[in-house]
């Protein structure tokens, strides 16, 4: 499931999931988001991957804010022709890393604790609230072996229509797609 860190109206939530030609799972993901607190807020994914997630994992979509909506039509023409992913900021620390995508900043980490460290890299007025019985839940809901985690972080000071972003791991449970709940 999905939840943001502090109090939040969500709407038109998105969620695609699929496998790539690869073999490897895709999650898509967009919504519109308000903090009703007009503080910085975040919302967490947890990723069912057996693998890191790192920048490479996320695709930037910003380039085509329907691409869900016209996802036959397309996703993957616009990945054929090369669309591009553009990730500033790009820094990796041990188990985390932190990048730009879209109009978020984003956080992966191996597991959900390492969240509350992450962030500390986060310049003052971009850390959200991390509630740490959330965190400790989700250590204990998604354990790290088959788990991992995406922190999609957002200014809080007015409403936002996200960018689309797009997932793309190697699934710890290959017959199942994963897509996550509001």
């Amino acid at each position: 499931m999905c939840c943001s860190m502090s109090a939040s109206q969500m709407s038109d939530t998105i969620v695609f999931g699929g496998v790539a030609h690869d073999g490897d799972h895709l999650l898509g993901y967009q919504n519109k988001a308000k903090s009703l607190n007009k503080l910085t807020n975040a919302m967490i994914i947890p990723v069912p991957s057996s693998n890191e997630l790192k920048q490479n994992n996320i695709f930037n979509l910003s380039i085509d804010k329907d691409i869900f909506k016209n996802i036959e039509r397309n996703l993957f023409a616009r990945r054929a022709r090369g669309s591009a992913n553009v990730f500033l900021n790009s820094r990796s620390i041990g188990t985390y890393e932190i990048f730009k995508s879209g109009n978020y900043t984003v956080v992966t980490a191996s597991h959900a604790k390492l969240l509350s460290t992450a962030i500390k890299d986060l310049p003052k007025n971009m850390r959200p609230e991390l509630p740490e019985d959330i965190l400790n839940a989700y250590y204990e809901w998604y354990p790290q072996e088959k788990w991992k985690m995406a922190l999609f972080v957002w200014e809080g000071k007015d409403e936002m229509e996200s960018d689309p972003v797009l997932i793309k791991y190697t699934p710890s449970d290959s017959d199942n797609i994963f897509m996550p709940g509001l």
